[in-house]
């Protein structure tokens, strides 16, 4: 019966992830097909920006609920954020950094020719900076009641 319920739950778990994935693309599709019709590119930008680590939460959650279960005091792996989750996320939030005051300081030339001409880098690296949010936190039992 136990395997059953885990079956079922790991179902509906990727059945919402499927249909999120699904709603997410249509909707970015009509807000970038309305952007080009009206020339506002911004609510594109946001969701080119935002969905993918949306979808990387989405996919960190179980681990997440599993460590949130776990008795002991709260860490945070600042290694994993220094070292992935800066990239990640700077890599993820460059369709929008380029359209802000201080864009020429925030890039090098490299850098904007492969993230410019790669829309799959920029949506890999928001999944990966919306999973490494809910990793970067984890239970340390070690220390529990200390």
């Amino acid at each position: 019966m136990k395997q059953l319920k885990r079956l079922i739950g790991i179902f509906l778990y990727v059945l919402f992830i499927g249909l999120t994935t699904g709603l997410g693309e249509y909707y970015g599709i009509h807000v970038r097909k309305t952007g080009s019709l009206s020339f506002n590119y911004y609510p594109g930008l946001i969701i080119l920006t935002l969905y993918p680590i949306i979808i990387g939460v989405l996919l960190g959650l179980p681990n997440f609920i599993t460590e949130f279960r776990k008795q002991g005091t709260w860490k945070w792996d600042w290694v994993k954020l220094i070292a992935a989750g800066i990239p990640t996320l700077y890599i993820s939030l460059y369709p929008a950094l380029v359209y802000t005051p201080t864009s020429r300081y925030l890039y090098l030339n490299i850098i904007q020719t492969v993230l410019a001409s790669s829309k799959l880098i920029v949506t890999l690296s928001g999944m990966a900076f919306g999973y490494l949010l809910l990793s970067i936190p984890y239970k340390d039992i070690n220390n529990f009641g200390d």
